[in-house]
């Protein structure tokens, strides 16, 4: 699953959302079951804030109240741990539709990201690739403790054409059980990153029976890694 911290550093309720995830990250029987990006779209004097955010808070339509906690790409979000956690047990599936391998370089200031899919469930796909950047310290407003000053999986840019695509993913088309596609992308890193802090998030979704496409799996890589094929 994905879970998307909609945050900012002026924010002074947001803290509580970060002690919220720090909870569930040191949960054992919830840490393996999904994946965290820090969406800082609240003010542009936050040093993780970025146009990615920015178009990633519209389209799930929110109102200017942070901090946020929504689920895949779903509007549905919760504040409490007890009904996040009761939210993923309700919606996190034990098989993916597709698993993903994933290798990633940087060469120059320059991410190269070298995707597999297996397809587990026939249907219409599309992949999504989005940068993220990790230890960006930027003071955190209402913050109780020194780590809340410090900001990981924060969205940088997702990679495509258009808001829909860059969300959405770049179409795949139909795909049937047991295809495999190859995919292969790039992201040239702004120099105010710190490119060995960056890695790349892959998604996939496929076309639900209501025409929208619905996130079925997701995995993160950093450079010089890579990640095995995996179906939950």
């Amino acid at each position: 699953m994905l879970l998307v911290q909609h945050t900012g550093n002026t924010c002074p309720n947001c803290p509580r959302m970060m002690n919220l995830l720090k909870s569930l990250s040191e949960d054992e029987a919830y840490n393996p079951l999904y994946h965290q990006v820090a969406s800082h779209s609240y003010n542009k004097t936050d040093k993780a804030y970025s146009g990615a955010a920015v178009l990633l808070s519209r389209e799930f339509n929110l109102d200017g109240y942070y901090p946020w906690l929504t689920f895949d790409y779903t509007t549905d979000y919760e504040h409490e741990i007890s009904a996040v956690k009761s939210y993923i047990d309700q919606h996190h599936r034990a098989e993916a539709a597709t698993g993903l391998s994933a290798a990633v370089s940087l060469v120059d200031n320059r991410l190269y990201i070298n995707v597999g899919l297996k397809v587990a469930t026939s249907g219409n796909y599309r992949i999504a690739v989005w940068i993220l950047e990790d230890n960006i310290q930027s003071n955190q407003s209402g913050a109780t403790a020194s780590w809340h000053h410090i900001h990981h999986n924060c969205l940088r840019e997702m990679l495509g054409d258009n808001k829909t695509t860059r969300i959405y993913g770049t179409p795949l088309g139909d795909l049937d059980s047991g295809e495999t596609v190859n995919y292969i992308t790039a992201a040239l890193l702004v120099d105010s990153w710190a490119a060995e802090n960056c890695k790349a998030m892959i998604l996939t979704s496929a076309r639900g029976s209501d025409g929208g496409f619905h996130l079925v799996n997701c995995t993160v890589c950093a450079p010089g890694e890579t990640v095995s094929y995996e179906y939950n």
